[in-house]
């Protein structure tokens, strides 16, 4: 998931009115998940890497999501992320485990 620590004031700017700040990290997002799926992984990880890419790929979504919800002032699609950001909280967190066992099997 991506994590910036700028979050809450582009949130607060975006409710505001301003939409750069959402648009920079639904960019910056997009760009995280290209250049990820540019990698070609040992075979060891590939499974890792394609969680991790769709995890990317649903980030952007989310954050777009987000956006597009604040634009319309549509409480309900609002209201909605909160089950998409914890099922990718989970998700994060699963590849985080996988990655754990992926370095103590290679001793990294």
């Amino acid at each position: 998931l991506l994590v910036d620590p700028g979050l809450l004031q582009r949130m607060r700017a975006a409710v505001s009115g301003d939409f750069s700040g959402i648009d920079d990290l639904i960019r910056a997002a997009g760009d995280s998940a290209r250049r990820a799926s540019a990698l070609q992984p040992p075979s060891e990880c590939a499974e890792y890497h394609r969680q991790a890419v769709t995890l990317l790929e649903d980030s952007k979504t989310m954050i777009t999501t987000i956006r597009d919800g604040l634009k319309r002032n549509d409480t309900d699609a609002l209201t909605a992320i909160a089950t998409s950001a914890q099922a990718l909280k989970s998700r994060a967190e699963s590849l985080a485990r996988i990655e754990q066992s992926i370095r103590a099997r290679f001793g990294l």
